[in-house]
């Protein structure tokens, strides 16, 4: 068994897409829908969030008002039964997409966590390097109201048996260090008006760390999160194969033809079913999260993130981020219920408060590596903590019955600990070291040699899982888009230009909408979707977009998506995947073209005018003059002289002309225009430059 390159990570979501700013709206018939919005890293509210709600039976537009929520980061929608697609941007955020099926009751309140394009610097992997003490784990993050999302400040953090508190800054942001002489520290948050939080059995090492976003609960008391997995009760059903379902859990694919051979599609974000009571169906809220976000959120939980500071030890940290990918990728497939696809604690996978430098780095060095059985499903990756003697006898993994009988001699008499099919998770840790790793020896701390060698992670995985393979998912990513021309008359053809890389060579679709910057709704076209071949590697390729004769002048944003063509019709449909996503904000602008000859020049000279206005923000006019017939070029540079933009560059009649250039996508500065009459080797007629100044 290899690696092989092959299937794909792709983003599931929804197209023909109406974007709407949250704001106060009439409500309409339908079930009320609570949503809320979180930045992932630090648990702090993302504000002016937009909301898209895809029909996901029609592929149509929903429109859907977004009435305002009691807080900055909430809306409260309306939807009639059915099943949806939800998609939500902010800026400096990712895009997220997720599920919402609405049947005729309740449907949890629903919680989205974003990711940001960039951290804050006190979570980048640089500051921890830079901070991380070699004696002692570092632990920081931000605190907030759970209720608003706001920072909450001189917030008392400390550990109880020290007594030596720090306080919350007035970003929330906290940061402390606890000596690595103790196995286990613990961690009290507290601040007058709100639940105090204590976080129990925090695993210390040497050069460790541990980011935590903590969102404390208006109230009083104290509730108390184990963080180790050794000291939370299991809940996790040892005898079943899988969990029970809800009776509408599963969603029925349609429209696909049997006989079409499809790739076992990755999924990019997971429904989690929180607040469970120790069950596995009966979670209140729901949280959704990217797929990276979630396994790094369930990695340190599941595993030791301390065994990535051991000698090889990454090797076990990287096989057990792929099972998780794999384990929660099925749940998505086969969600538990209709409102959520895996549940929070033991019974499924256990999802954590906290993160960790070793368990981020595996996440992010798999990313979509995932298991397949042979017949390509990507299935549910079972792993439980010591699978000796579960049935097959002593030295070896597995149970003989639901799972193959593995020869393990690296556990040989250790003690069995869970239903033994998949991955032993100590036994992942001892291949990778060389040395019997177990809690006698520390948990943290290299144990005695084995005889058996070590397994980098791929090994380690094809060992435990004899009848899977490791596959790289296809990687389908929309670099840029660029619009040609900027400026279009309405009813213009415009020429979308996608730069996609793709690894392996792929046939996808290109879909897009626009819609008006200032307001207003998307437009799509659906004729002039089209179905491309990429090569491996960086592709350009192009579609185009017609225009309505009536659309309105103004700047437009352009909703550019890739699309895995699932039921092989070469057409965007329902029953189709995206693979990207990116939205191009003011990316081309709807007017008179400029390109227009006036009167001839009176004065019977060339003119370059200055633009107007000057500052600009994004878009400002450039006029001038030609008192005959010649080849003109107009181009945008930037302070150090390198070329940024063409307005044009074509022949001209005698006339005045006014060229707009939107700027939208250009960093505040300073820049030159310079318009050239005339052809290189014919000789040069009249050239000129000017400055300008984009302020934003």
């Amino acid at each position: 068994m290899k690696v092989s390159h092959r299937f794909s990570r792709i983003t599931i979501g929804g197209f023909f897409l109406m974007m709407v700013m949250l704001v106060s709206s009439p409500a309409q018939d339908g079930l009320p829908v609570k949503l809320r919005f979180f930045d992932s890293a630090t648990g702090l509210a993302v504000e002016n969030v937009q909301l898209a709600v895809l029909d996901r039976s029609t592929g149509q537009v929903v429109p859907v008002p977004a009435l305002s929520g009691e807080f900055i980061n909430a809306a409260n929608i309306a939807l009639l039964p059915g099943r949806y697609q939800l998609a939500v941007q902010a800026e400096g955020y990712r895009p997220l997409n997720t599920r919402l099926n609405i049947r005729d009751e309740i449907h949890p309140e629903m919680h989205l966590f974003l990711d940001p394009r960039e951290l804050p610097l006190e979570l980048s992997e640089a500051y921890l390097n830079a901070i991380r003490p070699g004696n002692a784990t570092v632990l920081n993050g931000f605190l907030s109201d759970q209720e608003s999302g706001q920072p909450l400040t001189g917030v008392k953090v400390y550990d109880p048996d020290l007594n030596q508190p720090v306080y919350s800054d007035g970003q929330g942001y906290f940061q402390l260090e606890l000596s690595a002489d103790r196995e286990y520290g613990t961690l009290r948050f507290e601040k007058a008006g709100f639940v105090t939080l204590e976080y129990r059995h925090i695993r210390l090492w040497p050069g460790g760390d541990w980011q935590l976003p903590v969102r404390l609960e208006p109230g009083e008391g104290v509730q108390v999160e184990e963080q180790s997995r050794e000291f939370r009760e299991t809940v996790q059903c040892d005898d079943c194969e899988t969990p029970a379902q809800d009776a509408d859990g599963g969603e029925t694919e349609t429209g696909i033809s049997e006989n079409l051979v499809l790739p076992p599609i990755g999924a990019v974000s997971i429904r989690v079913g929180r607040n469970c009571g120790g069950g596995a169906l009966s979670c209140t809220t729901v949280e959704v999260y990217s797929m990276q976000t979630y396994c790094k959120r369930v990695l340190p939980s599941e595993w030791f993130a301390c065994w990535g500071s051991l000698f090889n030890g990454m090797n076990s940290l990287l096989a057990g981020a792929v099972a998780i990918r794999s384990y929660a990728t099925w749940h998505v497939k086969n969600p538990l219920t209709s409102n959520y696809d895996i549940c929070d604690n033991t019974f499924c996978q256990f999802f954590g408060s906290t993160t960790s430098s070793n368990s981020n780095v595996a996440v992010d060095q798999t990313i979509g590596y995932v298991l397949v059985n042979s017949s390509d499903v990507i299935p549910r990756a079972e792993y439980s903590a010591e699978n000796n003697n579960k049935g097959c006898g002593n030295g070896y993994s597995g149970t003989g019955t639901s799972w193959p009988c593995i020869y393990d001699p690296v556990c040989l008499n250790m003690t069995p600990n869970g239903h033994g099919r998949g991955m032993c998770q100590w036994g992942s840790i001892r291949w990778a070291n060389g040395t019997v790793v177990s809690s006698a020896s520390g948990s943290c701390s290299q144990g005695p040699a084995h005889a058996y060698g070590t397994k980098t992670w791929e090994e380690i995985l094809n060992h435990y899982y004899p009848d899977y393979q490791v596959v790289e998912g296809v990687a389908a990513d929309l670099v840029d888009l660029t619009p040609i021309p900027q400026t279009i008359a309405p009813g213009g053809l415009l020429t979308l230009e996608y730069k996609i890389e793709a690894l392996p060579a792929l046939d996808l679709l290109l879909g897009a909408s626009v819609k008006p910057a200032a307001s207003g709704n998307w437009v799509s076209d659906p004729p002039n979707d089209l179905k491309v071949s990429l090569n491996a590697g960086v592709n350009t390729v192009s579609r185009q977009f017609q225009l309505g004769s009536s659309i309105n002048s103004g700047l437009y944003h352009v909703w550019a998506t890739l699309w895995y063509d699932r039921d092989g019709d070469d057409m965007i449909s329902s029953a189709d995947e995206m693979m990207d996503t990116q939205f191009f904000f003011n990316a081309f602008t709807v007017g008179i073209t400029g390109v227009e000859p006036g009167e001839p020049n009176v004065a019977g000279t060339y003119q370059l005018l200055q633009n107007y206005p000057n500052p600009f923000n994004p878009v400002t006019t450039i006029g001038f003059t030609l008192p005959e017939a010649g080849h003109a070029a107009l181009k945008i540079f930037d302070a150090l002289g390198r070329e940024v933009a063409v307005l044009l560059d074509r022949p001209l009649a005698p006339g005045s002309y006014e060229i707009p250039w939107n700027a939208g996508n250009f960093s505040a500065g300073i820049y030159f225009y310079t318009l050239t009459v005339g052809e290189a080797g014919s000789g040069i007629t009249f050239w000129d430059t000017k400055k300008l100044i984009l302020a934003k």
